[in-house]
């Protein structure tokens, strides 16, 4: 199976960087699932589990809404945060998790509401085209 090269990152850390042959993500619309070859594109993650699957890994992480980013290279999340499911505790555990807000969060929350936006503007305009 061919794969793709997978990076996950936090405003603190990388959590993951490395090939996979799958990925799969929560999105507003419901679970979407990529292998090597989709649609290059920027969409919405949401809150919730990111399974990561390859010959050499079967990784599972739990993660706070963020932003993906599919490319002919491969694929970039950019999340609050992001944890192994098996870890108990983690220096990049969300905000409802540790009541400590991040010093980014409210640039996080403004980038990704302008990226919504213009996804929502890419939409309408499409519908008109036809």
């Amino acid at each position: 199976m061919s794969t793709f090269y997978l990076r996950i990152n936090t405003p603190t850390r990388e959590v993951y960087s490395g090939e996979v042959e799958y990925l799969s993500v929560n999105t507003p619309t419901g679970r979407a699932g990529f292998m090597r070859g989709a649609l290059p594109r920027i969409a919405v993650v949401s809150e919730g589990r990111i399974e990561i699957k390859s010959t050499a890994v079967d990784d599972k992480l739990r993660c706070g809404d963020g932003i993906m980013q599919l490319t002919s290279n491969g694929v970039n999340l950019l999340l609050p945060y992001c944890r192994h499911e098996s870890d108990e505790t983690d220096d990049d555990i969300h905000l409802s998790e540790t009541g400590k807000k991040p010093t980014d969060e409210r640039n996080y929350r403004y980038a990704k509401a302008r990226i919504a936006s213009s996804i929502l503007k890419m939409k309408d305009k499409s519908k008109g085209d036809d």
